[in-house]
């Protein structure tokens, strides 16, 4: 029986912010892309390839790259 969930908002009890920025940057430096903090706190995690004006397939190669990680 479950006596306690842990339910965390990011930043409560891990900021994984700065993880994904980086995991981010490196997978888009692979593509000849790059992306700094600023730009990364402005668009955040999921709109960031997408302001980029990747393609549809250097987006997909992003995001399979990032699974792995």
């Amino acid at each position: 029986m479950i006596k306690i969930a842990i339910f965390d908002v990011d930043g409560v009890l891990f900021d994984t912010d700065e993880v994904y920025f980086r995991c981010l940057r490196k997978a888009l430096e692979r593509i000849g892309k790059d992306i700094d903090e600023d730009f990364y706190t402005i668009h955040g995690y999921d709109d960031c390839l997408y302001e980029l004006g990747l393609s549809e397939e250097q987006i997909l190669d992003v995001l399979a790259e990032l699974q792995e990680k």
